[in-house]
């Protein structure tokens, strides 16, 4: 007998969304997120200085999804700025990821202090960026499949959020080598980050 699973999509645009550097501006204003490692490492230690990396926090509100809905798919869908300071050779090696992050911060009164407090933790998913040939801006699409990140939003309630990591650093190849997303602010609404999510309906 065929079963038809009747599918709902939602695409969630972040509440929040922060560049995590202590030169940073203000995060309700900036237009881009921006990813960068050190060392070798995508998320210090704890002795290490974190100022030497740059990390990008994104809060979702979960209300929209409907009661009881079992989540069959998820990414996490990204907007990378034109003429991307990588080749997808360094990319592959060095992936952009998403991690697991408390969602106790708010873009409104956020200051870089909090950065030590809310540290990225497990691997949610990773992600190998492509840049065109044309060097036009690119869409990045990050499968968010680990057990860590299923088992999190399962449990999550009103919000959820994710940190963006990598080792990718300007180590690599310049100041440019990084990776540089447009945020929620930018004017393009098609360029804005998004959690895409299916459900069973």
């Amino acid at each position: 007998m065929l079963t038809v699973v009747a599918a709902l999509s939602l695409s969630l645009i972040p509440t929040d969304d922060i560049w995590v550097y202590s030169h940073a501006g203000d995060p309700q204003s900036d237009v881009y997120l921006r990813v960068w490692g050190a060392d070798g490492v995508a998320v210090p230690a704890k002795t290490d200085d974190i100022e030497n990396f740059g990390f990008s926090y994104l809060k979702f509100d979960l209300s929209p999804i409907p009661a009881g809905a079992k989540l069959i798919s998820a990414k996490l869908i990204l907007t990378h700025i034109a003429k991307a300071g990588f080749t997808a050779d360094l990319s592959k090696k060095l992936p952009l990821e998403a991690r697991a992050l408390s969602a106790e911060f708010k873009e409104k009164t956020w200051t870089y202090d909090l950065a030590s407090k809310l540290r990225p933790g497990e691997l949610y998913g990773t992600a190998a960026l492509k840049p065109p040939a044309e060097e036009k801006e690119f869409a990045v699409e990050l499968k968010l499949d680990k057990e860590a990140f299923l088992k999190d939003f399962k449990s999550a309630k009103k919000v959820f959020a994710i940190a963006l990591t990598t080792k990718l650093s300007p180590a690599e190849g310049g100041q440019s080598t990084i990776y540089k997303f447009f945020s929620k602010d930018y004017t393009n609404a098609a360029f804005k980050p998004k959690l895409k999510l299916e459900f069973e309906d």
